[in-house]
């Protein structure tokens, strides 16, 4: 009786024991990057943290949440891209849900090695697990942090957690919420302020890093109100490389239509990796009074540019003189909406000689009859 006693204690002990002696681990999702217009993407790595223990991965379930406004209101597809282990350990049926709030991206391991086939992580180790992207069907992403974070405990399931063999028999689930770190997207420069001005028909955009690592460029990227998702390349500024001290950059997009306009800055570093900004709304005010600006270039050979602004709806004309008071030509007679305007003059078009010339701007308001005259001269030389 009593070496049963002592034989029942010792089975005890010694299974608190195996329990016990659990190896530490830390599951990092890193490098959440945004890896073409409309996809995102990033890597899952675990990592033996113990001095001496050897870890004997037999597979897993890697559940996220995520921001769903990174979809930008299309439909999203979740996939794995890369992994470094073998292939019997891959993961299977990514997932994309977006019926909670936030959206969560699923996938698993189908089946377990058995028992004594766990894949050997040594101490100090890490391993990628896999890496996924998550592509939108719209357009173009949406300009938001996609905010990936672990479902783990204890939040309600699914969550995340992972197992490990013990000996050739135990399989143990291990998912502490210390094991999972959560990571913030790369990015090649940490942006301290993103501004735009609006000054006149330009948008002057300013912008202040506080670090940046191996950074290239900013392109600069504009959408309209009325086009929302449609980015265009607007410029690019040369970045400082690699810095530890705050960097001013500024960019002017010039004449501009009176319309509103959404910026963003593509961060983009020597790797061809890149990051968005935050978005930047403004708007380009419709003018207050009738003008017209000298032409430029002035002097000028063949061709140059006429602007004149239109403060509301107007029958606007633009005529060409020579200085012996000949018309020549009309350059523009028609009706104008409130707005922004230019034309350009082609002396060829014209079989114009070299000499002086007057173009002469008028318009009247449609409501209240309104009108404006303005004379200019400019130069032809050939």
């Amino acid at each position: 009786m009593n070496k049963l006693v002592l034989f029942l204690l010792v089975s005890l002990f010694g299974v608190n024991l195996l329990f016990a002696q659990l190896p530490t681990a830390t599951c990092r999702l890193a490098n959440v990057r945004v890896d073409s217009v409309n996809s995102i993407t990033f890597e899952v790595y675990f990592k033996n943290t113990t001095t001496s223990d050897t870890i004997r991965y037999s597979g897993g379930q890697y559940h996220l949440d995520f921001n769903k406004e990174i979809l930008n209101g299309g439909t999203g597809t979740y996939s794995l891209v890369a992994s470094g282990l073998p292939a019997s350990f891959a993961l299977k049926n990514p997932s994309v849900f977006i019926g909670s709030t936030p959206g969560q991206l699923r996938t698993a391991s189908n089946n377990l090695p058995g028992a004594g086939n766990g894949y050997k992580i040594f101490a100090g180790q890490e391993v990628l697990i896999f890496k996924g992207k998550l592509a939108t069907s719209a357009v173009a992403i949406g300009s938001v942090d996609p905010t990936l974070k672990w479902r783990k405990a204890p939040m309600a399931n699914p969550i995340t957690k992972f197992g490990h063999y013990q000996g050739d028999t135990l399989n143990v689930e291990i998912q502490s919420a210390a094991t999972f770190i959560d990571s913030i997207p790369a990015t090649p420069v940490e942006l301290v302020s993103f501004n735009a001005l609006v000054q006149g028909r330009d948008i002057v955009l300013n912008w202040k890093t506080a670090t940046e690592k191996n950074t290239d460029k900013f392109e600069i990227e504009r959408t309209l109100s009325d086009a929302p998702g449609q980015w265009l390349v607007v410029g690019s500024v040369k970045a400082s490389g690699t810095s530890t001290k705050e960097r001013s950059y500024t960019f002017t997009d010039m004449k501009l239509s009176a319309k509103e306009y959404t910026y963003r800055l593509k961060m983009v570093d020597l790797d061809g990796m890149y990051s968005y900004s935050k978005v930047e709304n403004t708007k380009v005010e419709i003018p207050q009074v009738f003008a017209v600006s000298q032409n430029y270039p002035n002097p000028f050979n063949p061709s140059t540019k006429i602007e004149y602004q239109v403060p509301a709806d107007a029958k606007v004309r633009v005529e060409l003189y020579n200085m012996t008071g000949e018309k020549i030509a009309d350059l523009i007679n028609k009706d104008h909406a409130a707005g922004f305007y230019s034309i350009e003059l082609n002396a060829s078009v014209h079989n114009l000689p070299s000499g002086v010339y007057i173009f002469r701007m008028m318009a009247q308001e449609l409501k209240n009859g309104e009108h404006f005259s303005a004379t200019k001269k400019m130069v032809l030389i050939k």
